[in-house]
């Protein structure tokens, strides 16, 4: 009978790499830091080597027969050496793995570093591109294919400037003259050539394929292809039915166009060749425009953001928290369930998150915190929610605060005092210590009302004022209050009420206001504290003054929540950052009625809505312009923008009547 270990170890043995080092154990030599990423090719992992402080990456392949020809020419990688190529530095091996040590890229992927770049046009493209291409020529020079281009493996080496463009993860592929050739195998089939899926043999046209699914993705911000499923998706491949309706490809020069249709030629013959491509007229800068793709960027950022989010969910530890699996969990999508698992301290899961919009399928944005771990503890859909609304890097994003000299603000000239009714600017807070609306019960919600209270003791001179219970309002008090803006409506919001802001209404809210009714604070609304600053006309220096003075003398006694990544916490991802909304209510009867006002304050950032808060319709062509940016920039910034936004406006209407 034979020794099945042993012939096991011998069937190992065939696949020793020439030049690796056998004789010492790599984890001897080499201390594991952290998992990278992990797919089809194997497992990336950072470590360092022992006693030495310089880190690189080590890519772990498991040997087994359907590798044997890949792993035996996995010792042509150590030749490979160019400016664009991750550099091999040695192999390690032993009877069940091979560890290929390389360099570590530190620089983040291609797009996301495009996404930052103000402004990106073609030009700044055919750089990206060419570098690329560079690294491509020489691989293919050395007779080998890459096989396996796309987004992930395209990064800079360092976070310098002036970092070089690499391509990493080459896929292992054998010498191209040999004749073992392997079929080649790209693990995302936006980026795999039809000859690929047709099973046949990759070679160097297949890579000019995948640069040009990578080109398209540059220039556009979206995929080349459009399909339900993977059905579809393979239909579309095999016959190059790239996606030309959208806008952002339209735009594009027709010099770019082509250098995108002659590198995703279905027939591999016709396809460009690296040579081919490099003295393309459009890749040369002849012929690249420069204007600003700023809608490609837009569209880039949120799979940059997807994409992020789905690694950061592949390296969660998430295990369930028994042994025993019920019916639920066994016949639930796993990573539902997986997702239905997490929860804060405060006990809030996704469920309690996502409630209003669940409820309320119209909803625009439909995501509420009901405490502030949620931002940290479901970043799978808070965070691209984020990205997406204030069209803002959130990885990147770092919270901005400064408040500025308020005299520094720009003046509203006499023309526009007729048009401009009143002046507000507010703050959504949230103090320490606390859970938000939903999971806030009738003693937190007393305790932040008794807090805030005591604050407003020390509230003197302009900013004195009196603090009035909400449920020992009359009605009658209650609607003139709301009628004049200064409080809050009635509990009539569904979006609210689903996400369960109103729970024991109206008990323990209520509104401070000095006795020139001039500043507000309100309590236990939709976020904990909202302070503001509101007068009629046109004056927003003394608005702006009076508010940053009112907050600055709270902050006094109490203490708001604050993330180093999203500034204040609010229980809206819209009012996260500053929280801060700086507005006039304003007549543009004229430029409504043209059908360009929603289109306009698009273009300026900002935001209209009805008078009576968000979700009503205005009245008499009077509207609330508001700043629709609230994160990335700090509370002065914002302010000047919505009054040289608001100009702008009313500059438009004049112009109609």
């Amino acid at each position: 009978m034979p020794d099945t270990k042993s012939s096991k170890l011998e069937s190992k043995m065939d696949y020793w790499v020439q030049e690796s080092v056998k004789d010492v154990p790599f984890d001897e030599q080499y201390e594991v830091i952290e998992e990278l990423s992990s797919g089809p090719f194997g497992t990336n992992l950072k470590c360092k080597p022992r006693g030495q402080n310089t880190f690189c990456c080590v890519k772990i392949l498991a040997k087994n027969k359907n590798r044997k020809v890949s792993l035996k020419e996995t010792s042509h990688l150590l030749k490979l050496k160019h400016q664009n190529v991750t550099r091999i530095k040695e192999i390690f091996e032993d009877t069940d793995n091979i560890y290929i040590i390389s360099e570590l890229m530190i620089g983040g992927e291609v797009l996301e570093r495009t996404v930052k770049m103000k402004p990106f046009t073609e030009r700044e493209a055919v750089q990206i591109l060419k570098q690329i291409l560079n690294g491509i020529r020489y691989i293919h020079d050395e007779d080998l294919v890459h096989g396996n281009i796309k987004p992930e493996n395209l990064v800079y080496e360092d976070l310098n400037d002036e970092s070089s463009i690499k391509l990493t993860d080459i896929a292992l592929y054998p010498i191209l003259d040999n004749e073992l050739l392997k079929h080649a195998i790209v693990s995302n089939i936006q980026y795999c050539a039809p000859e690929i899926l047709r099973n046949e043999v990759g070679d160097p046209a297949s890579d000019m394929w995948s640069l040009g699914a990578f080109a398209y993705l540059l220039l556009c911000g979206e995929e080349p292809f459009k399909g339900e499923n993977n059905e579809e998706l393979y239909k579309k491949v095999l016959k190059g039915y790239f996606n030309t309706d959208l806008p952002s490809y339209e735009s594009l020069s027709m010099n770019a166009k082509d250098f995108i249709s002659r590198l995703m030629e279905v027939d591999p013959k016709k396809r460009l060749n690296v040579y081919q491509a490099l003295k393309n007229p459009w890749l040369l800068g002849q012929a690249a425009r420069n204007d600003n793709l700023s809608n490609a960027l837009d569209s880039m950022r949120v799979i940059v953001n997807k994409k992020k989010t789905q690694s950061f969910l592949n390296k969660q530890a998430l295990r369930t928290k028994t042994g025993k699996e019920s019916m639920a969990q066994k016949y639930l999508p796993k990573d539902v369930w997986l997702w239905l698992q997490k929860t804060t301290k405060y006990g809030t899961s996704l469920v309690d998150c996502v409630k209003s919009a669940v409820e309320n399928p119209s909803s625009s944005v439909g995501l509420y915190a009901p405490d502030p771990e949620c931002y940290d503890t479901f970043p799978e859909i808070f965070w691209p929610v984020i990205s997406d609304y204030h069209k803002v890097d959130v990885y990147s994003l770092k919270s901005v605060h400064d408040f500025g000299d308020p005299n520094e603000l720009p003046d509203f000239e006499e023309k526009y005092a007729d048009s401009i009714i009143s002046s507000r600017i507010r703050v959504g807070r949230t103090l320490e210590g606390f859970p938000m609306g939903p999971k806030l019960n009738r003693d937190t919600r007393e305790q932040i009302k008794d807090e805030m209270v005591e604050s407003f003791r020390n509230l003197q001179g302009e900013l004195y004022g009196d603090f009035f219970e909400l449920s020992e309002l009359s009605y009658q008090e209650r609607d003139h209050l709301i009628e004049t803006h200064y409080l809050f409506t009635d509990a009539d919001d569904k979006y609210l009420n689903s996400a369960g802001g109103y729970t024991d209404w109206p008990l323990n809210r209520g509104i401070f206001i000095n006795r020139k009714r001039t500043f507000v604070v309100w309590i236990n609304e939709e976020d904990h504290v909202r302070i503001i600053s509101i007068q009629k006309g046109n004056n927003i220096k003394q608005v702006y003054a009076r508010l940053v003075k009112g907050i600055n003398t709270i902050e006094q006694t109490v203490k708001f929540v604050h993330h180093d990544k999203f500034g204040y916490l609010t229980f809206c991802p819209t009012n996260i950052g500053t929280g801060l909304r700086a507005s006039v209510h304003v007549k543009l009867p004229k430029l409504a009625a043209s059908g360009r006002l929603r289109e306009l304050c698009e273009s300026l950032d900002l935001q209209p809505r009805g008078v009576h808060g968000e979700n009503s319709e205005s009245e008499g062509g009077i509207f609330d312009i508001s700043n629709k940016v609230r994160i990335g920039k700090s509370e002065f910034d914002l302010v000047n923008s919505m009054c040289l936004g608001i100009k702008t406006l009313l500059d438009e209407e004049f112009a109609l009547q």
